[in-house]
């Protein structure tokens, strides 16, 4: 504040300096985390269009298996885990894909404004990270395949034997 009070400089404590910098960094993370809402909810309703079209697809085979004896809970049960792999596999997916991209980001970054910093890496991907998006995007998977699941359930063995 003395230096301030001289006259035409202005001076900023450390303190001062983290707490803007925090504030930057609080509002990138606030749109990335829309961009992850909004990601979240477009793979919600691709699993239940793809779950939808697999039921349409197999009316016939929901049927017989009906027919022969399927409860409507082995039914469920049947389009839930398919949901949920889908979720899995679609995680682990992209757990990979962003590994491989960070790890392109990291060497370019190396090579180049990082050449002195050897030990810092821009993109770092911890395990309980990638577990938790793989749990994460089965959960989602699992209930967005709700619907479906009853839907494929409650279908009429007849009516699903007589679909084209």
């Amino acid at each position: 504040r003395a230096i301030e009070d001289l006259g035409d400089y202005s001076a900023q404590t450390p303190e001062e300096s983290a707490g803007s910098l925090a504030g930057g960094f609080r509002a990138i993370q606030a749109v990335l985390s829309i961009f992850g809402l909004i990601a979240l909810a477009v793979a919600s309703l691709s699993i239940i269009n793809t779950l939808i079209m697999a039921i349409y697809e197999r009316t016939q085979e929901i049927g017989v298996m009906k027919a022969v004896g399927a409860s409507k809970g082995t039914i469920r049960l049947l389009f839930t885990v398919e949901a949920g792999s889908i979720g899995f596999w679609g995680g682990l997916a992209g757990v990979l894909v962003a590994w491989v991209i960070g790890q392109v980001i990291n060497f370019i970054s190396h090579l180049t404004f990082l050449r002195d910093y050897k030990s810092f890496n821009i993109s770092a991907f911890p395990l309980w990270l990638i577990l938790a998006v793989i749990v994460l995007s089965t959960g989602v998977a699992l209930v967005a395949g709700l619907l479906p699941a009853a839907r494929a359930a409650n279908l009429d063995p007849v009516e699903a034997l007589r679909h084209e």
